[in-house]
């Protein structure tokens, strides 16, 4: 138990580990220059979470002109909005520079490559006309800064970080997933997979029909796509997958075709590696080896894919998974008999009796008078974590208590203020009306929960933001 909820909370960290820090700054034209690595940019990931990730990857290995030409191209062809920003941000970029690093030499690269035509044909559909002079380098900035009006019509919004958290590498990461997998078992009693519940599969592995050693090519598509290293290759991979035309490569497909309508890419395993096949063509394969080229593929993506979806739907095979509780799932049954709203009343009760942010001393009477609670074990205060915002910023306290000889852990989330807006809404937008702040300069607790391990990673981290100094 107590290693599926380190791996639930390492998993987490990991999660935020590439690209991502307590204060993200808006990329513009004006500080688009003091970027040095394309991973500072928070959308995208060194380890690949989606096919942009995974051609810039292989883009920025590439040593052939030809290659990266082609490579560039498919990025834009995505249509992702990971796509659109990165071919923005490239685009803006002033590409004048004293010292060359490896973000100014990306941006140059997909300059070469045509990024601004490629805004153009694959978001813009080549909408954006020009008249040519006689000065083909004038004709090309003219271009460049009509382009650059039409994407600021979308108000494209990208962040980067002036400094990235540790990183982990592959073999780190590998290392964790094997050991999260060692926690699944096969089950005596398979469930067979119905639109009801097959969204509950969190793990290829619980499939019956994948084997975590693998024993032939589906096996070993889904142990590459989970294990990486992504690269072009992954495509004639899924390609000679599909070819062999295995009852089970057609599951594969299948699942992931059908689960394309609604994924958890954040927490769900077998949902990204889904997503996957999908952006490396799993919906083409299906239609080239599994329903004889019955879909037009040059109608409309979102078109194409429902009709394959329907038509593979008639063929629907019939498959089991076995349900392995997620760590949620086991925490929360070990916390099933728990009552602690009584607890927490008198916590909150203690908060809102010390609730003056103008006071220097409120937070330490909050912690010294919920530490004096008979039940309180441990309590500690998110002091050393970045603010997104000042104010009204907010704040957590955590506490670990003993109920009914039960070490539980658990979080009081708090606003600095709150604001209430009175007046005519419209698309999202106030127009007639203004924003009222209510409790002003009090903690208004928000939000309560259970947070497993939250308090020695916290430690954790301050004492490496101390160290860091």
């Amino acid at each position: 138990m107590k290693k599926l909820l380190f791996f639930l909370f390492f998993s987490l960290i990991i999660n935020f580990s590439w690209s991502q820090c307590a204060k993200p700054i808006l990329v513009t034209p004006e500080n688009v220059s003091t970027i040095t690595d394309p991973y500072q940019l928070t959308f995208l990931h060194e380890i690949p979470k989606n096919y942009v990730d995974s051609l810039l990857s292989t883009l920025l290995n590439s040593k052939s002109l030809i290659d990266k030409q082609k490579i560039v191209e498919s990025i834009a062809k995505t249509q992702t909005k990971e796509a659109f920003l990165l071919l923005w941000v490239a685009s803006i970029h002033p590409l004048v520079v004293e010292d060359w690093n490896p973000f100014n030499t990306l941006c140059a690269m997909i300059d070469f490559c045509n990024g601004p035509s490629l805004l153009n044909k694959y978001f813009f559909k080549n909408s954006v006309k020009v008249l040519a002079t006689s000065d083909p380098l004038t004709d090309k900035y003219n271009f460049k800064q009509v382009i650059l009006k039409e994407c600021a019509k979308r108000k494209p919004k990208a962040y980067f970080c002036t400094v990235r958290n540790k990183a982990y590498t592959l073999n780190e990461m590998q290392q964790i997933i094997d050991n999260s997998f060692s926690e699944y078992v096969p089950c005596d009693n398979p469930i067979l997979i119905t639109d009801k519940n097959i969204y509950a599969i969190h793990n290829p592995y619980e499939l019956t029909f994948l084997h975590r050693e693998p024993q032939n090519i589906v096996d070993s598509v889904v142990y590459f796509l989970r294990f990486g290293p992504i690269t072009l290759e992954t495509k004639d991979l899924l390609q000679k997958m599909a070819e062999s035309k295995l009852p089970e490569a057609f599951s594969l497909l299948y699942l992931s075709c059908v689960i394309s309508k609604k994924m958890d890419l954040g927490n769900n395993i077998f949902h990204s590696i889904a997503n996957q096949i999908n952006n490396w063509g799993g919906f083409e394969l299906m239609n080239t080896h599994f329903l004889d080229q019955q879909v037009d593929p040059k109608q409309s993506i979102f078109t194409f894919r429902d009709e394959v979806i329907r038509l593979a739907n008639q063929k629907r095979p019939t498959l089991y998974y076995c349900h392995q509780p997620t760590v949620k799932e086991l925490y929360d049954k070990e916390m099933a008999d728990i009552k602690p709203q009584m607890y927490d009343k008198q916590i909150i009760k203690i908060i809102n009796r010390n609730s003056n942010t103008k006071n220097p001393e409120s937070t330490k009477n909050i912690i010294k008078e919920v530490t004096e609670l008979p039940f309180v074990e441990d309590v500690l205060w998110d002091g050393c974590y970045e603010k997104l915002c000042i104010y009204p910023a907010y704040y957590h306290l955590m506490v670990i208590m003993n109920i009914d000889n039960k070490k539980v852990e658990r979080y009081y989330a708090m606003k600095g203020a709150k604001f209430v807006y009175i007046g005519i809404r419209w698309k999202g937008e106030g127009l007639l009306g203004r924003t009222i702040e209510t409790n002003k300069n009090k903690l208004v607790v928000v939000n309560t929960g259970y947070s497993p391990g939250a308090i020695d990673a916290a430690r954790a981290y301050c004492e490496t933001k101390k160290n860091q100094e």
